[in-house]
């Protein structure tokens, strides 16, 4: 918690006048990511809120770094979760973290889609027996395609994880299906929808979800989110009020004019 509140209080540090910055490009609050990487030896930081009152909520954080001109490193995880435990009463904890990187293997054009694939793994730093993890590592690979249409941006995207069981040897496989688009509805302000679905056959697991909010651009290094999603089959959410920001920290090691 007091390293996702660092990054948050690091970036309000950076000035939004500070030269060099890249714009920020918000890969949350949806479950799909898109094509983009963060420019080559830039920083950008996500942090937010996912809140479903007196049930779960999450203060997830991530830190993306571009490795190079086509190539993202994240890191991140839930700073901060709440679930409700069997008996009714809420336990918080630290959630689990997350590492992996994303490669675009091509760039959207006129014509054509761009196309990337995406690695990450999850490690289990949640307390198992407070239900705020699984208590095991979890693998994903994830492929994803981009493309604009009249002004709009349209993203696919299926993600494979392999989830670790305690008992049984054998890895559950973790189907993830998305569909999302963006609109611009005013120079500053664009609109999301998404629709999602999730189905662990190992586990008899179907979650169908649909989302959709803003990004409102405080300035084009400052982007603010507000959404909603909502659960359309049993195993989802019933809703998640959610909201966050992204904040391009600029080139690692540049130094910055501080407010």
């Amino acid at each position: 918690f007091l390293a996702a509140g660092g990054l948050v209080l690091a970036s309000s540090c950076v000035s939004l006048d500070s030269p060099g910055l890249a714009p920020a490009h918000p890969q949350r609050p949806t479950i799909a990511n898109d094509t983009y990487t963060t420019p080559n030896g830039m920083m950008e930081v996500e942090a937010g809120g996912n809140v479903q009152f007196r049930k779960d909520v999450s203060a997830p954080v991530l830190l993306k770094y571009g490795m190079g001109e086509r190539t993202e490193f994240f890191a991140g995880g839930d700073a901060i979760k709440s679930v409700e435990q069997a008996d009714g009463h809420m336990t918080t904890g630290l959630g689990d973290a997350v590492i992996g990187f994303r490669h675009r293997l091509r760039d959207k054009d006129e014509f054509e889609p761009g196309f990337a694939v995406q690695f990450a793994t999850k490690l289990p730093t949640a307390s198992e027996n407070n239900n705020l993890g699984s208590g095991r590592m979890d693998f994903h690979i994830a492929v994803i395609g981009e493309q604009d249409y009249k002004g709009n941006t349209f993203v696919g995207y299926y993600d494979l994880g392999l989830l670790s069981e305690q008992i049984d040897p054998e890895l559950d496989l973790d189907h993830t299906f998305a569909a999302m688009g963006t609109t611009p509805i005013r120079k500053d302000l664009d609109g999301y929808g998404e629709v999602a679905f999730e189905w662990i056959p190992e586990q008899s697991v179907e979650s169908l979800t649909a989302a959709g909010g803003f990004y409102y651009a405080v300035h084009p290094s400052f982007v603010l989110d507000l959404g909603l999603r909502v659960g359309i089959t049993d195993d989802a959410p019933d809703y998640q009020i959610l909201f966050g920001l992204t904040r391009a920290l600029g080139k690692l090691g540049l130094r910055r004019d501080v407010r």
